[in-house]
C-alpha cells in the first residue's frame, strides 16, 4: 500500500455505485407505503425538479460561466432549487412513518448496485494508517452504511439523513439539515467541499500537512472536492464539458507514482486507483 499517509474521499452515487440509488429508496419506500398512503407520483417530484434546474441555468447559461468562480456562483445558486425538492418530498410524506432500518435493508435487497473493487482500496488505505470518508449529497447515512456494510476499518459517512421523529422511532418524513438551519443540507458542490475541509483539518493540522489527500468522483457537485484535493480521481465523462470550459485537464488514467501534474485523472476501475496508491 501507499508509503504516504492518504486522506481518501469518496462520492458515492455512481462513483462507489454504477447507478444514482435514490430510486432504489424511493421505489422501497412507495412499497412500504402501499396503496392506502395517496402519494403523487415519483415522476411529478422528478420532472418538478428538473424544471426547476432548467429554469435557474437559463439564467446563466454555460457558455457565459469561463472561470471557476463563476461556476462555483453557479453551483451555489442551485440551494434554492435543492432546498425546493427536498421540501417538496417532505411536505408530501413519501418517507413519513417508516421504520428506517426496515427501508435501507429492503432498498439494499435490490442487490447489484455497488462497483467491483472499492473495497479493497478503502480498506487498505485504513489498514495502513490513513483515512476514508464518504462525502454525498445522497439522502441517508443509514443507505450509505447499508451499502457499504463489512468493510474493514473506520469510514466516515457525511451526507443527509432522515429524521426519527416520536416516541414510536419512525421517520417524521424530514431530512436533517447537517449545517444547520432549513438551508443547511449538504446539497450542493459548495456543501461537500466544506465537509472535505472539515475533514482534512480533523486529524489536527501538523499531521495532516503531511498527508496525501484524494477525492474521487464523477459529477458536478464534485468539481469543487475534485479540484481541493492533491489528486483529484474521475468516474465517467460527465464532467468533459465543464472541464473543458474552464481550462481544466482530464488525464486518461493515473501515473505511476506522480502526485502533481495538475488537472484530474479519469480511471475506468477501482483497480486502477489500487495500483497508483500502491505506488506513491
Amino acid at each position: 500500500m501507499s508509503r504516504r499517509r492518504l486522506l481518501l474521499l469518496i462520492d458515492f452515487d455512481e462513483t462507489l455505485t454504477s447507478t444514482d440509488t435514490l430510486s432504489h429508496l424511493v421505489a422501497t419506500a412507495y412499497t412500504l407505503q402501499g396503496p392506502d398512503v395517496l402519494l403523487p407520483p415519483w415522476d411529478y417530484f422528478s420532472s418538478t425538479y428538473l424544471c426547476d434546474y432548467d429554469t435557474y441555468a437559463k439564467e446563466f447559461p454555460a457558455e457565459s460561466r469561463r472561470t471557476l468562480e463563476e461556476e462555483r456562483r453557479f453551483l451555489e445558486g442551485l440551494r434554492a432549487v435543492e432546498r425546493a425538492s427536498v421540501e417538496r418530498v417532505e411536505a408530501a410524506g413519501v418517507f413519513r412513518g417508516l421504520d428506517r432500518g426496515v427501508l435501507v435493508r429492503d432498498a439494499a435487497k435490490i442487490g447489484g448496485m455497488m462497483k467491483e473493487g472499492w473495497r479493497e482500496v478503502v480498506t487498505g488505505v485504513v489498514g495502513s494508517g490513513g483515512r476514508a470518508a464518504v462525502v454525498s449529497v445522497n439522502w441517508s447515512r443509514a443507505w450509505i452504511r447499508e451499502c457499504m456494510v463489512g468493510v474493514e476499518g473506520e469510514v466516515r459517512v457525511f451526507a443527509n439523513e432522515f429524521v426519527v421523529g416520536g416516541e414510536d422511532g419512525r421517520l417524521s418524513g424530514r431530512l436533517d439539515r447537517w449545517f444547520g438551519g432549513e438551508d443547511g443540507g449538504i446539497w450542493t458542490a459548495g456543501d461537500k467541499v466544506k465537509v472535505v475541509r472539515d475533514f482534512i483539518g480533523g486529524g489536527g493540522q501538523k499531521e495532516e500537512e503531511k498527508a496525501l489527500v484524494v477525492y474521487v468522483g464523477d459529477s458536478v457537485t464534485d468539481l469543487l472536492c475534485l479540484l481541493e484535493a492533491d489528486v483529484g480521481v474521475v468516474f465517467g465523462r460527465r464532467l468533459d464539458d465543464v472541464c473543458e470550459r474552464l481550462g481544466v485537464p482530464i488525464w486518461d488514467g493515473l501515473v505511476a507514482g506522480n502526485t502533481g501534474r495538475g488537472g484530474l485523472s479519469r480511471i475506468g476501475h477501482w483497480r486502477e486507483l489500487k495500483a497508483w496508491i500502491d505506488t506513491v
